[in-house]
């Protein structure tokens, strides 16, 4: 393991160890840290099979919560978090994030079939070792929770996403709809499945030592108008020019589904596993998939 992610990993913890002492002193935060391994397949969202790379990601987060009533059906959650993602071999896709994310929270009654609803806003200050790819990104979004019985509840909603880059290949707008039905077997054990729709911006490397071959394969369209807009550029984050890695945005739908599963290990401390199918197209008829499966310690205090 290199000096980098020795010493992204005792940043971390030095992190959530002042926060559980924060925490110890004031009633009113939850602390909130999780760490997870992530196996996914398609990292650089290639098209062709010589373009797939696949990688494993140590991530490590931290974060506080507090809340603010308003009154009994209504109150304010506002949360800071730090993520540190480490991959294995693509190391400059490594980045550490820094998170605000103010909630909404009301319900228009006290029966336990009364929908909950989310209006929330997040900023997000990513630093990543890839130079493309520093970037802050705004989401403004509302959920809407409903409670069917006391083991089923769904979820369901909307974000408007924009990230705005160091370079134009990753300045992205995104429009995101989403549900998630949860079912608990037991106390302790509970099943989860989400689907999500997100329409707007998306950046894929490929490798190419010809533009014109590149501009043929990928279609005219959208490459002209990716290069047209500084859209185009060598991916440092897979060896640059030198190896003939380009990154480009693209326009595309995406169509992600999960499965999972939480189990509760002990008051405030879980182990969470899913697995997640990525499915992508763009308006030429170009297709990926990616596979992604994640294995996670949660705790809160």
């Amino acid at each position: 393991m290199s000096s980098v992610h020795l010493n992204r990993i005792a940043n971390f913890f030095i992190i959530a160890m002042g926060l559980q002492s924060y925490a110890q002193a004031s009633e009113t935060v939850d602390v909130n840290l999780s760490v997870s391994l992530v196996q996914e397949d398609n990292i650089n969202r290639g098209f062709f099979e010589n373009d797939v790379h696949e990688d494993q990601v140590a991530q490590f987060a931290a974060g506080l919560k507090t809340e603010l009533e308003i009154d009994r059906l209504s109150a304010f959650f506002i949360s800071v978090e730090y993520i540190d993602r480490s991959y294995s071999d693509y190391d400059k896709l490594s980045s550490s994030q820094f998170s605000g994310r103010v909630d909404y929270v009301f319900q228009t009654g006290y029966r336990f079939s009364n929908p909950t609803y989310t209006i929330s806003f997040s900023i997000d200050e990513s630093d990543y070792d890839s130079e493309l790819r520093d970037s802050t990104t705004l989401s403004l979004s509302a959920k809407m929770l409903k409670r069917f019985t006391t083991k089923i509840k769904l979820s369901a909603g909307m974000a408007l996403i924009e990230r705005e880059a160091d370079t134009n290949v990753f300045d992205i707008e995104t429009t995101r709809w989403f549900a998630l039905v949860d079912y608990s077997i037991t106390p302790k054990w509970s099943l989860y499945a989400s689907a999500a729709l997100l329409d707007g911006g998306s950046v894929s490397t490929i490798t190419t030592t010809d533009p014109d071959l590149l501009a043929q394969q990928i279609g005219y369209a959208t490459i002209n108008e990716a290069d047209a807009a500084g859209a185009l550029l060598p991916d440092d984050a897979f060896g640059g020019a030198a190896a003939g890695q380009f990154a480009y945005q693209n326009n595309a739908e995406t169509t992600v589904l999960e499965l999972g599963t939480n189990y509760l290990l002990a008051s405030r401390q879980s182990l969470d596993f899913s697995l997640q199918t990525v499915s992508t197209s763009l308006d030429t008829g170009l297709e990926y998939d990616n596979f992604l499966l994640q294995l996670s310690y949660l705790a809160r205090f």
